[in-house]
């Protein structure tokens, strides 16, 4: 299963690598995610909500004690011990070597009881019959990768044309071809993802900001007057998030 999700998470996230490194001494294995970000990108939330959605999806699919299970960081603890209880029932350590989910090996032999292995290939040929058809074009490529890096800072032309195997004046060029302009891709995504957000009351206006890429609220407050005409508390207080383009 591990390896199945390793062969395809390119097609999730361009960029994105999952690996299984064994630990003989100590009878584990650890799985490692890792995203070619620019360097100075922040990662810790990154890092820790990839991590969170691992550990889940394990605790799913293999039921069970979780003795000898860990979960290491490379970056300095953010939250409280308690923080990091409330989403790992695992032992958590920071200023690791490197980012890694660790179990005991012997899992791995382990059957997963739901596993369909005609299902399996089902789906297989389905995306890939699906991908045949229909290619994503450049542009939704762009708008695709943009999205799913913003959070993170990455939403940069050299970023996401290095996730897409490119020079960034290649990918410049091949949206020009088509009337498109890099920056005005991500300004669009900004604005959808704005307008979900800001119609949700409970999410704080810094995490908005952080969310879409923005150092400070500051920045967010200059983009929406230029969008929607007001600020984003004011759109709030209307109990709207704005009309936000199409993506």
């Amino acid at each position: 299963a591990l390896e199945g999700i390793a062969r395809h998470l390119p097609y999730h996230s361009s960029g994105a690598k999952l690996s299984l490194v064994e630990h003989p001494d100590d009878g584990l294995s650890g799985i490692r995610y890792s995203l070619n970000l620019d360097p100075g990108t922040p990662r810790r939330q990154l890092m820790e909500l990839t991590y969170m959605v691992a550990y889940r999806f394990l605790c799913m699919v293999i039921p069970g004690a979780r003795e000898n299970w860990r979960v290491h960081f490379r970056h300095e603890r953010g939250l409280t011990v308690d923080g990091y209880a409330r989403y790992f029932d695992c032992l958590v350590r920071m200023a690791q070597a490197h980012d890694e989910l660790l179990f005991p090996t012997r899992l791995l032999a382990q059957r997963i009881d739901s596993n369909d292995a005609g299902l399996r290939q089902m789906a297989e040929r389905f995306v890939g019959n699906e991908m045949r058809r229909f290619p994503l074009d450049i542009g939704r490529q762009v708008e695709v990768l943009v999205d799913r890096q913003l959070a993170a800072g990455g939403a940069s032309i050299k970023l996401i044309a290095a996730q897409m195997g490119q020079h960034p004046r290649t990918l410049e060029r091949r949206l020009r071809a088509q009337d498109l302009v890099f920056r005005d891709i991500v300004d669009r995504v900004r604005r959808t993802r704005a307008s979900q957000y800001l119609s949700q009351s409970v999410i704080p206006l810094s995490q908005v900001a952080a969310s879409l890429g923005y150092s400070s609220q500051t920045s967010l407050n200059r983009a929406c007057l230029r969008w929607f005409g007001q600020t984003p508390n004011a759109l709030r207080r209307q109990g709207t998030g704005g009309t936000a383009a199409p993506v």
